[in-house]
């Protein structure tokens, strides 16, 4: 069992995320995400930003655990947006999801997120174009050596990926959330 890191100012650490900057890789930001705690009655949600500089701690509040903890996750958001720079976690996702603002109304919502999946769909299916120029690349290059038993295993391999990778981008329809049958 994993053992909780504990950090000044915000206790036990519940979520912790590194991210990097694009315009410096070896820059690391690192957004640690304290357990929600009750304050009178309310709940508040501490959290820190480290690798921007000044270190502080922040709260987030809300009427639950969970509000807090949401706020916390979005005032994070807002913060590293705010600082202007190219913050990303796995060279593009800016890392902290962006959180809609409640009370818009279910359909507005659903708009909102069939835009967003077909964004997400859209970046995913380039980085397919990408990576599968690189497998063909590799599978032209083993073709005029003498394949070893390593390299064909790790090209097919990455064919068998490209293969899943391909059938789930056909069969993502970007729309409203499904209701699932299970």
């Amino acid at each position: 069992m994993q053992k909780r890191k504990i950090l000044e100012g915000i206790g036990r650490v519940f979520a912790s995320r590194i991210l990097t900057d694009q315009n410096s890789p070896d820059r690391t930001i690192t957004v640690s995400i304290g357990v929600p705690r009750r304050d009178g009655s309310n709940w508040e949600c501490p959290f820190l930003i480290e690798g921007l500089g000044k270190r502080e701690v922040v709260t987030a509040g809300g009427v639950d655990s969970l509000q807090a903890l949401v706020g916390a996750i979005g005032r994070a958001r807002t913060i590293l947006d705010e600082e202007g720079q190219s913050i990303v976690w796995f060279d593009a996702w800016p890392g902290i999801p962006s959180i809609l603002p409640a009370g818009i109304g279910k359909k507005v919502e659903g708009r909102i997120e069939t835009l967003i999946e077909r964004e997400f769909k859209r970046r995913s299916e380039t980085k397919f174009r990408e990576y599968k120029a690189e497998v063909l690349k590799a599978e032209a290059v083993l073709k005029g050596t003498v394949p070893t038993t390593n390299r064909a295993r790790k090209l097919k391999k990455q064919k068998d990926h490209l293969a899943r990778w391909e059938k789930n981008l056909r069969d993502w329809k970007p729309g409203p959330a499904q209701k699932s049958n299970s």
